[in-house]
């Protein structure tokens, strides 16, 4: 059940909605499981982020300004995704407003990943341009067909 929801999740979230299933796999088995006390301040406004954080069962929730919500999440939602793209400070206090047990993932580890498959995609990119039949069509074409295929 926790392998589906973290699944579920990440395919939600813009960052990992086009991963694939390796890249997938590879960093839901990164993830640690944590606990935290209702009050606890998970991620902090102005810090610095190095998590994305998946909730498995409780509620955060968002605030810019002390004590004025923004909004909150329950088991399935995900946030702190803008650390695993940029190095720029967190623009959101979240808070658990009940126990919480959350999966996380740091940001090196996502990179990690997304570069190594990067690399490969384009080995497979170069790869397609060399089918002779493939050869004559235009780019934006082979990349196209690039897009359709699947590892198998």
């Amino acid at each position: 059940a926790q392998i589906e929801l973290l699944e579920s999740s990440l395919k939600k979230n813009f960052v990992f909605a086009t991963i694939s299933e390796s890249e997938r796999k590879i960093i839901i088995g990164a993830m640690e499981k944590k606990s935290y006390k209702k009050g606890t301040k998970i991620i902090r406004m102005g810090d610095i982020g190095e998590f994305f954080y998946v909730v498995d069962s409780g509620n955060i929730q968002f605030e810019k300004l002390e004590g004025v919500p923004l909004g909150s999440i329950g088991r399935g939602g995900t946030f702190g995704e803008l650390a695993l793209l940029y190095d720029c400070p967190r623009s959101v206090t979240c808070i658990a407003i009940t126990d919480v047990v959350l999966w996380r993932v740091d940001q090196m580890t996502v990179r990690n990943v997304k570069a190594t498959y990067a690399v490969k995609d384009q080995a497979a990119g170069d790869a397609i341009s060399k089918i002779p039949f493939l050869a004559p069509l235009h780019q934006s074409l082979r990349d196209w067909l690039f897009c359709c295929l699947e590892n198998v």
